[in-house]
């Protein structure tokens, strides 16, 4: 192992690690919330826009349903997603707290397409990342100047008009 193979092999170990981790910390949270939480029927009826980008928007899912008293109520899922959870007037699955029912996850006929992009995919890029960064540190893909290709050098380029 040399310096340029270590330099090489950090920025994809840095990565992976933090799309592995993310993506691992997406699928702990949201287990660990549904094991504590009670489950009950709810109706989606509208959506809040979470944020605007060139990507999308992100939505959460506004749901109202029954807690345990009987008292119905109307939550926010905890994690936004694009596109939105549900259409309104679907029925939900509702996974909510009951210390703070305002606060749910849900389970919708899209949610298990949204908890793959949440949360395996990136900790699936994040170990491949891991694995190339550690491919580059012991030699079996190489980052040698000489496979790069040569860049033009901007000053030198002469115009035949």
């Amino acid at each position: 192992m040399n310096h340029t193979s270590l330099s090489h092999a950090i920025v994809p170990f840095a990565f992976g690690i933090l799309f592995a981790g993310f993506g691992l910390w997406t699928m702990v949270n949201r287990s660990r919330f549904r094991s504590r939480a009670i489950v009950t029927a709810g109706t989606i009826v509208g959506h809040q826009v979470a944020s605007r980008g060139e990507d999308g928007t992100m939505y959460y899912t506004i749901v109202e349903f029954m807690v345990q008293d009987g008292t119905v109520t109307r939550g926010r899922t905890r994690m936004a997603t694009s596109p939105a959870a549900g259409r309104v007037g679907s029925a939900a699955t509702v996974y909510y707290n009951p210390a703070n029912p305002a606060k749910i996850d849900i389970a919708t006929r899209r949610t298990p397409v949204l908890t793959i992009m949440t949360g395996v995919i990136p900790l699936l890029i994040g170990l491949a990342l891991l694995i190339a960064g550690l491919l580059i540190l012991t030699g079996q893909i190489g980052m040698a100047r000489e496979s790069a290709p040569d860049l033009v050098e901007l000053g030198r380029w002469r115009s035949f008009i």
